[in-house]
C-alpha cells in the first residue's frame, strides 16, 4: 500500500512539487479539469518514466492498476480484441472439488470467527486485559508511594511508562528466587548517595602510636626504692620506713646550719655525712631511670595527643570515637601522675594502668572509619557499578514487598491466560488451514479457468445501465473479447465516448476480480481511478459510484483482492456519491483538493472530512429553481463561482472574460455588475434593473463562465442532479 507520493518537475507540478502524505486504504482527490489529476495517475502507472517523482510503500503490491485514458486505449478499444478476464470455467469435476474446498474453507472461517468472538468476548482477552491493567495500576501506585523521591534513579526508563513497568515487573517477578533483599530503610538512606555526583576518594586514617613502657620500668615502679643498707643508720631508716622523709629533709639540713630542722638540736657533722651516704649512687640512678622513663612516656603521650587532634576532624569517625579518645587521654594523664608520685615518693609502689581495653576501643573506631573511607573510595572509583547494584536491590526489594499482590494476581491471571492462549492457538490453526485451502483452490483453478463468465457479468451490467446496443462476445480459442452490436456485427469505432468509458470501467471492475493471466494471483493491488465519469451522463453516476464503493469495501477487507484505492475526480456529484454513502464505515476515506493557480498545481489535505459539502448542491438547487428571484439568484451565483473556482480550483472566475466581445461581453459585464451589486450593495434603478427575463439571462451568462473555463461538464452535471431527484 502507498503511504506517500511526491510529484514534481512534471507538467504543471513545479520543482518543489506536491506531497500526498498519509494515504489510506481509500482516498479521494478532487480537482477541476487541468489541475493535474491525469499527471498523478500516469506517474503511478509508470514511475520509471517519471524519475523526479517518488513513492513510499507500507508494503509493495503485486500490481498497480490505473484506470484512465491509457487503460481504456489499452484494454477497451472496440475495434480491437480485448484481453479476456479469466474466471471459473467448465471443468465440472474440478469445479465441484473447488466448491467442496471452498465450503470447507468457509467452515474453517466460521470456526475461526467463533474463536475470535470468544477471544474478544468478556470472558476472553478483555478479562485478561482488565486483570492485568488492575494489577499494573496497583503496583504502579505502590511504587510511587515509596520511591517517588528517587524517581530519577529507580526503575530505569519505566518510571513514566506504566505498560513498560508492568512488563519489567513480570519478568523479574517470575524469576524471583525468594532471597531476602536489603531492607527498605537502608536502601532509602543509601539512595541519597546516588542523587549527586560521585564522591571524591577518601584518605584512610593512620593508626595511633601506642606508648611502649618497658617491663623493667613497670617493675621499677612497682618496687620501692630504698637507701643502701650497709650503714647502721640505714637499718634505722628502713625500720622506720622513713627513707622518703629523710631524703626530703637532707636539703633542709644543709640550709639550717647543721641544726636538725625538726628538733633544732645541733647535728654532728659525721651524722650528716652518714645520712647522706645511705642515698648512694645506686639510689640516685634508680631515681634518674624513673625520671627518664617518665620523660619518654610524656613524649609518647604528647604524640598521641597530636594524633588525636589530627584524627578528630575525620567525617568517617563515629560519634562515640571522641569519648574513646577522651578516655585514652585521661588514662595517660593518670599514668603520668603515677610517675610523678613515684618520683616524689621513690619508696612507694606504683602500678600503671593497662591500655589494652581503651586502646582497643580507639582501634575499633579507627578500623571502622577506614572501612567507611574504603567504601567511599570504592564508590568514587566504581560509582556507576555501585549505583546499578543499588538499583537492582531496589527492584528486588519492591518485588519482595509486593509478592503477596503478585501471587494473588497470578492465581487469577493464569486460567485467563490459558484460555486466551488456547483460543489464539485455535485461531492460528484455522488460519493455517484456510491458507492451505487457498493454495489448493488456486491450484485447482489454474486448470479450470475461463473468460466466459466474466463476459456474461459485464453484459448483464451493461443491460442494467441501458446499454442494449452492444455487448461482449468471447472469441474462439485466443482468450479475448470482441465488442458486437445487437445484430452480431462488430461495433468497431461506433461506440460513443460515454459508452466506451462506461464499458471500460465495468471491464476494470471485473478485471480486479479476475486477471488477464489464468494463473495470476490477484491480491494486494493498488487501484488508481482517474475521472471515471468523463463523458458519461448523470444516470451513470450511481452505478459507477456503487462499484467504487464496492472497491472501497474490498480494500478495507483483510487479504482482499485490493489493498488500496485512489480516486481522482472533478465531478462534485460523483464525489458526494462515493463519500457520503460511505459515511460511518471504517476506515473513512482520505480527501484532498487539487488546484492549479497561475499555472502551478498544488494540493490541500482535508483528512477524513469531505471538502465538497451538501450546501454547495443546495446553492445549485436555487440556481435551477425558476422561481428564485433575481436578487437572491445573484448572491447564489456569486457563492457558487467563488466556491468552485476560487476555493476549489484556485482561479479567478472573472479572469480572461474581459476579452469577450459582442453580446457575450455585454452579458458578462451585466452579470459581474449584478452579482456584486446584488449581493453586496444597493441596485440603482438608473444603472440596472431586473425585468421578467433577468433570471434566464443571468443563468445564460453563468453557464457561459463555466464553458469559458472548461468546466461545462460540471455545469451540466449540477443542473442534471436536480432533474434526477425530481424524477
Amino acid at each position: 500500500m502507498l503511504t506517500s507520493l511526491d510529484i514534481r518537475s512534471v507538467a504543471s507540478f513545479c520543482e518543489a512539487g506536491v506531497r500526498l502524505e498519509g494515504l489510506g486504504q481509500c482516498n479521494v482527490i478532487f480537482g477541476p479539469n487541468g489541475s493535474g489529476k491525469s499527471t498523478i495517475s500516469r506517474a503511478l502507472s509508470n514511475l520509471s518514466s517519471f524519475p523526479s517523482c517518488r513513492v513510499a510503500w507500507a508494503s509493495e503490491p503485486k500490481d498497480v492498476i490505473v484506470f484512465g485514458r491509457d487503460y481504456i486505449a489499452r484494454n477497451c478499444h472496440p475495434s480491437r480484441a480485448m484481453p479476456g478476464i479469466y474466471t471459473l470455467g467448465g471443468d465440472a469435476d474440478a469445479a465441484r472439488e473447488v466448491e467442496q474446498k471452498e465450503s470447507e474453507r468457509e467452515h474453517q472461517r466460521t470456526k475461526s470467527k467463533t474463536a475470535k468472538e470468544c477471544l474478544e468476548g468478556q470472558e476472553g482477552q478483555p478479562a485478561l486485559d482488565s486483570e492485568n491493567e488492575t494489577f499494573s495500576r496497583n503496583i504502579w501506585n505502590k511504587r510511587r508511594e515509596v520511591w517517588t523521591s528517587y524517581r530519577s534513579l529507580t526503575f530505569g526508563p519505566t518510571w513514566s511508562a506504566e505498560a513498560r513497568f508492568a512488563s519489567a515487573y513480570y519478568a523479574r517477578a517470575e524469576q524471583w528466587t525468594g532471597e531476602e533483599p536489603p531492607a527498605r530503610t537502608g536502601l532509602l538512606d543509601q539512595g541519597k548517595t546516588f542523587e549527586h555526583d560521585p564522591p571524591m576518594a577518601a584518605e584512610r586514617l593512620t593508626f595511633p602510636p601506642k606508648p611502649s613502657v618497658e617491663n623493667s620500668v613497670c617493675e621499677r615502679l612497682r618496687k620501692p626504692l630504698v637507701p643502701a643498707s650497709d650503714q647502721p643508720i640505714a637499718e634505722l631508716v628502713a625500720e622506720l620506713g622513713s627513707a622518703d622523709w629523710v631524703k626530703a629533709g637532707l636539703p633542709l639540713l644543709h640550709q639550717s646550719s647543721s641544726r636538725c630542722p625538726f628538733c633544732q638540736q645541733p647535728v654532728d657533722q659525721s651524722l650528716s655525712s652518714r645520712i647522706a651516704e645511705i642515698f648512694d649512687a645506686t639510689y640516685e640512678s634508680g631515681i634518674d631511670a624513673i625520671r627518664r622513663a617518665r620523660t619518654i612516656y610524656a613524649d609518647e603521650v604528647e604524640a598521641i595527643d597530636k594524633w588525636i587532634a589530627d584524627m578528630s576532624g575525620s567525617p568517617h569517625l563515629d560519634a562515640g570515637a571522641s569519648k574513646a579518645f577522651s578516655a585514652w587521654v585521661l588514662l595517660h594523664q593518670r599514668n603520668l601522675s603515677a610517675f610523678d608520685r613515684k618520683l616524689s615518693a621513690p619508696s612507694s609502689k606504683i602500678e600503671l594502668e593497662a591500655e589494652g581495653e581503651t586502646f582497643g576501643m580507639v582501634l575499633s573506631f579507627i578500623t571502622e572509619a577506614n572501612a567507611k573511607a574504603d567504601r567511599q573510595t570504592n564508590l568514587s572509583e566504581n560509582f556507576a557499578l555501585e549505583r546499578s547494584a543499588w538499583q537492582e536491590a531496589v527492584w528486588s526489594r519492591f518485588i519482595a514487598d509486593t509478592r503477596a499482590d503478585y501471587t494473588s494476581h497470578d492465581a487469577r491471571r493464569k486460567p485467563l491466560l490459558k484460555k486466551v492462549e488456547g483460543l489464539r492457538g485455535s485461531i492460528a490453526q484455522h488460519e493455517a488451514k484456510i491458507a492451505e485451502l487457498d493454495r489448493e483452490i488456486a491450484e485447482l483453478r489454474r486448470g479450470i479457468t475461463g473468460i466466459e463468465a466474466t463476459a456474461d457479468a459485464i453484459n448483464d451490467l451493461l443491460r442494467l445501465q441501458g446499454h442494449n446496443s452492444f455487448h461482449l462476445s468471447p472469441t474462439s480459442g485466443d482468450g479475448t473479447y470482441a465488442v458486437h452490436r445487437a445484430d452480431g456485427s462488430s461495433a468497431g469505432d461506433t461506440l460513443s465516448e460515454g459508452e466506451q468509458s462506461f464499458l471500460a470501467f465495468v471491464y476494470l471492475y471485473y478485471h480486479l476480480s479476475g486477471d488477464h493471466d489464468n494463473a495470476a494471483e490477484n491480491i494486494g493491488r493498488v487501484v488508481v481511478i482517474d475521472d471515471p465519469m468523463t463523458s458519461q451522463d448523470a444516470a451513470a453516476v450511481h452505478t459507477v459510484a456503487a462499484m467504487v464503493r464496492k472497491l472501497f469495501e474490498d480494500a478495507c477487507a483483510p487479504g482482499g483482492r485490493i489493498s488500496q484505492v485512489i480516486v481522482l475526480t472533478h465531478n462534485a456529484h460523483f464525489h458526494h456519491e462515493i463519500s457520503s454513502y460511505w459515511k460511518g464505515k471504517a476506515p473513512a476515506p482520505k480527501h484532498w483538493i487539487l488546484r492549479k493557480s497561475t499555472g502551478v498545481s498544488s494540493v490541500t489535505s482535508h483528512g477524513t472530512n469531505t471538502p465538497i459539502m451538501t450546501a454547495y448542491r443546495a446553492l445549485w438547487d436555487e440556481v435551477n429553481d425558476s422561481a428564485t428571484v433575481p436578487v437572491v439568484l445573484c448572491n447564489t451565483m456569486r457563492r457558487i463561482l467563488e466556491h468552485y473556482f476560487r476555493f476549489i480550483g484556485g482561479i479567478d472566475w472573472m479572469s480572461g472574460l474581459d476579452d469577450l466581445d459582442g453580446p457575450d461581453a455585454f452579458a458578462f459585464g451585466a452579470l459581474r455588475r449584478s452579482l456584486n451589486d446584488g449581493s453586496h450593495g444597493y441596485l440603482g434603478s438608473e444603472e440596472f434593473y431586473f425585468d421578467a427575463d433577468a433570471g434566464e439571462r443571468l443563468r445564460s451568462v453563468f453557464h457561459r463562465v463555466f464553458d469559458f473555463h472548461g468546466q461545462g461538464p460540471h455545469y451540466e452535471m449540477m443542473c442534471a442532479t436536480r432533474k434526477l431527484r425530481e424524477s
